[in-house]
């Protein structure tokens, strides 16, 4: 409810109806492929033929009750034995192949959204993964086609899509992110988790060097409880981040190399979210 009147006084519209990001670590992601004969005598290819096997993609995924599609997402496309295509429609061949990109999270994760926007009053159109939405609006269409990863760095988990010649090769999710930082400083400092945030929201870095820099000697936990006579170094917070962040930025490195990637995307990490306003956080990502 408080997100839909902050959208309402933003735009300025009323919301009866809306297109709902879900993200997570329940959200999973595989391959799979479809073929289909041509249908037409000359052998051009059609759009219908491009739905027909696509439908045929949908066809072989694996059904689990305990999983709902979010997205069939084309790759590439074959014609005959030309592969790599990303548009067949008007080449001419006999057989026609996708290799898709399935998106699927948890059922139980969709129809609590799907109850929580009812009692908001909001219809739900359809569904799209949120480092998709956060693609779409974040990285432009050079990037994509460079090559590119967007890691949307949120709450409790981290959330990535990897993007290749235009297409979206990989997405998924980290179990971490900005309240894990949280917690780490509240044990750190042995402190309340709001306090907690409250430090790493004013004097966070991401570089241990750079926070012994800071003209700033101490933290002091007076300055958020009373009486509190507690201090600590900047550097001692530094040390505590740069850890969490450096398992997220590991956790890159892996979803890149399984991807086959490493190295290799010329648009480079495209960070977002409130973690990634953490200062030395971009330092930090090119040492990892």
């Amino acid at each position: 409810r408080r997100s839909l009147a902050e959208a309402v006084r933003t735009g300025g519209v009323s919301i009866k109806s809306a297109f709902v990001s879900i993200g997570g670590s329940h959200i999973n992601s595989f391959g799979v492929r479809g073929v289909v004969v041509i249908s037409r005598a000359d052998g051009e290819i059609t759009e219908d033929d491009v739905s027909r096997v696509i439908q045929s993609a949908e066809g072989a995924i694996p059904r689990n009750p305990n999983r709902e599609i979010i997205h069939v997402i084309p790759r590439t496309f074959k014609v005959d034995s030309e592969a790599g295509i990303t548009d067949p429609v008007g080449m001419v061949g006999m057989k026609l192949e996708v290799d898709a990109l399935v998106i699927d999270g948890a059922k139980s994760a969709l129809q609590n959204i799907v109850k929580s926007c009812e009692l908001a009053g909001v219809a739900i159109e359809d569904w799209t993964v949120s480092s998709l939405a956060a693609s779409e609006a974040l990285l432009s269409k050079q990037q994509r086609e460079l090559g590119v990863m967007l890691c949307d760095l949120g709450a409790g988990t981290s959330d990535f899509a990897i993007f290749e010649e235009g297409r979206v090769v990989d997405v998924g999710s980290f179990p971490i992110g900005g309240s894990h930082i949280t917690h780490d400083i509240a044990i750190g400092f042995r402190t309340q988790v709001a306090v907690a945030e409250e430090i790493k929201l004013r004097y966070s870095a991401a570089i241990p060097d750079r926070a012994a820099s800071n003209r700033r000697e101490a933290i002091r936990l007076a300055e958020f409880i009373p009486g509190d006579d507690s201090a600590f170094a900047p550097r001692d917070l530094a040390e505590i981040v740069t850890a969490r962040l450096t398992d997220i930025f590991e956790l890159v490195v892996k979803a890149l190399r399984r991807n086959g990637q490493a190295g290799l995307l010329p648009g480079g990490v495209v960070l977002s979210g409130g973690v990634a306003d953490i200062s030395g956080i971009q330092e930090l990502g090119r040492r990892e």
